[in-house]
């Protein structure tokens, strides 16, 4: 684990509808962690944000915004909506392996891009694991949705 991201420390990951929700539902699709040809996902890291949940909602609403401009410009209606975030304590993400040897690693974001809150969360495998293969990847992805657990719904203003 980075010396930067303690045990304890909390991180949210933005949920979206369309693609995470269906339509009307409450149950998420495996598209939550998608990790798209091995790239990292994003998270949240509350320790960089003022306001916790408040907070990460208003990282979430203006994104909303930037992400509905960005379809406009191109085109496409602005359907990408903001509902919410899910979290987690780090340590809770870092202690699970499946009995592959497989499992996370977290690192902030050195790129500075998108700001000090932000975090990568990436597949990790134990030394001398068997490679990573797509039933472990889907298993990963939906265990990760049981360590974050329930969504904080959010609605963002107009």
């Amino acid at each position: 684990m980075p010396d930067d991201i303690g045990p304890d420390e909390q991180l949210s990951r933005h949920v979206w509808d369309p693609p995470m929700l269906a339509r009307g539902a409450d149950s998420l699709y495996v598209m939550l962690f998608e990790f798209p040809n091995g790239q990292p996902e994003s998270l949240v890291w509350h320790r960089f944000v003022s306001g916790g949940i408040d907070g990460v909602h208003e990282l979430g609403c203006t994104r909303q915004r930037e992400r509905r401009a960005e379809l406009v410009a191109n085109g496409r209606k602005p359907e990408k909506t903001y509902i919410g975030a899910m979290t987690a304590r780090s340590g809770n993400i870092l202690a699970y392996r499946n009995p592959n040897g497989h499992g996370f690693r977290l690192e902030p974001d050195a790129s500075g891009g998108q700001g000090k809150h932000h975090v990568n969360i990436l597949y990790d495998s134990l030394p001398g694991a068997p490679a990573l293969t797509k039933p472990d990847k889907n298993e990963l992805k939906l265990r990760l949705c049981e360590i974050f657990g329930e969504i904080a719904h959010h609605n963002c203003p107009d």
